[in-house]
């Protein structure tokens, strides 16, 4: 089942314009949903009561979700969430979790292209003109301020991202994005075990939220495919690591990497919780919002080609009988072709 390409768009767009990151995600989860919707409504759920249980059950789970959210707790925290969102790119990890320290969590960061080939942190000063078109706060010691009466929400600091080619430098910009929203993201509302670790542990919690709807039609899970993605991706069994994780403590993830559980912190397998949220939200929105529609467009259905490929009547080729001794006989390639194994072809 694919959800139609304008609501996959949705998905990930609102997911990218919300916290910058989780649009995978997303998708993954508005897929799975809008599978088994529809699967219930063939088998008489009613819709609309469908829909109306999906949203009062993430409500739920979302709560449970920001309960577990714990603060970052450093540099290497903020590091490891900008490594994840970037790729596993340690590198810009690295920078983020430089950046991020040297200006606090109310500094600015932009991004840009670079006319060199590394990536590189820049700390802006000096910007007097800017600051005053902009209402911004211009810091002198003509003004009586010193050094320490600046405030980090005062400072700001530019990365400029390099490559060697415009294809390379334009993905290394966009994963640098990533991982700077990510850290955002995770400074705001904390983080949470990544790798779908999160979304398998909710699930525990289904039974109960399930106990507050009492319409049947209202239930629908998914919250598994995330993590068994990522494990089929690794090339292991999806359906025992998730097993695993079920039966494990909340700090526990799956490495993918190193293929062990881990603590999530210790491992660096973490997600900001505000993505995980926001991810979890909008799939639910946009599947609810299919389930309801009366007419889905879908890819068509295309007949297998067939085993035998076409060759032209006018083909012959020259053969001699093996065992039978009729000598040269001029055939059809296709009327020949079960007796090939018999004729040896004359060169």
């Amino acid at each position: 089942m694919r959800i139609p390409v304008p609501n996959q768009l949705k998905v990930a767009s609102k997911t990218n314009d919300t916290v910058g990151d989780g649009t995978t995600t997303a998708i993954i989860l508005a897929r799975e949903i809008v599978k088994l919707g529809l699967l219930a409504v063939a088998l008489g759920a009613n819709p609309v009561l469908l829909k109306k249980g999906i949203d009062r059950a993430v409500s739920e789970l979302v709560k449970i979700m920001s309960s577990k959210a714990i603060h970052i707790q450093g540099k290497e925290d903020i590091k490891a969430v900008a490594s994840i969102a970037a790729g596993n790119d340690d590198f810009i990890g690295t920078l983020i979790a430089e950046a991020t320290e040297q200006i606090g969590r109310d500094g600015f960061i932009l991004i840009e292209s670079s006319s060199c080939f590394d990536t590189v942190i820049e700390f802006q000063e000096g910007m007097k003109d800017i600051a005053l078109m902009t209402g911004a706060d211009f810091l002198t010691r003509d003004m009586g301020i010193e050094l320490g009466d600046i405030t980090s929400d005062q400072l700001g600091v530019a990365q400029k991202v390099g490559g060697a080619t415009e294809a390379e430098l334009e993905d290394r910009k966009l994963r640098v994005e990533d991982a700077k929203s990510a850290t955002i993201a995770a400074m705001e509302e904390g983080i949470i075990p990544g790798g779908g670790a999160t979304y398998v542990r909710l699930s525990n919690h289904v039974s109960s939220v399930i106990d507050l709807i009492h319409d049947p039609d209202e239930k629908i899970g998914a919250l598994l495919v995330p993590a068994l993605s990522i494990a089929n991706n690794a090339g292991v069994d999806g359906s025992v690591v998730v097993e695993k994780l079920l039966s494990s403590d909340w700090r526990i993830v799956y490495n993918a990497m190193t293929d062990k559980y881990e603590d999530f912190v210790k491992s660096g397998v973490i997600d900001p919780c505000r993505v995980s949220r926001c991810a979890l939200q909008n799939a639910a929105s946009i599947a609810g919002i299919l389930l309801m529609t009366q007419e889905v467009v879908v890819d068509k259905i295309r007949k297998p080609k067939p085993l035998v490929p076409h060759v032209p009547v006018s083909l012959h080729i020259l053969i001699r009988v093996g065992d039978r001794g009729d000598g040269f006989k001029r055939l059809n390639l296709i009327d020949c072709f079960e007796l090939l194994a018999n004729f040896t072809i004359v060169t």
